[in-house]
């Protein structure tokens, strides 16, 4: 039998960060979420997910995996707020 290993809990990394470190402007994602969308979103709309202070709606944020290629990724929260905690064994 193996002995548990201690799970390590994935960073959190909010969509600016990724936006950034992609080398997009929020124009640039705006206009890439039409795309997908067909839908024109406001820049403060993208930038509210963003920051945290909104949560996507389904059809946002399915566009906003698909932009940033975070299809079949395993730790994507939509809403980090609520990101599950790891079990932990109290001894």
């Amino acid at each position: 039998m193996k002995a548990p290993q201690n799970r390590v809990t994935p960073p959190l990394v909010g969509l600016g960060h990724l936006r950034r470190a992609h080398g997009y402007t929020l124009r640039q994602v705006v206009e890439g979420v039409q795309v997908l969308t067909g839908k024109k979103y406001a820049e403060g709309t993208i930038n509210a997910v963003e920051i945290g202070a909104d949560r996507p709606g389904p059809r946002l944020a399915a566009a906003l995996i698909e932009f940033y290629e975070l299809e079949g990724a395993d730790h994507v929260y939509l809403n980090p707020r609520l990101v599950p905690t790891p079990n932990r064994d109290v001894a």
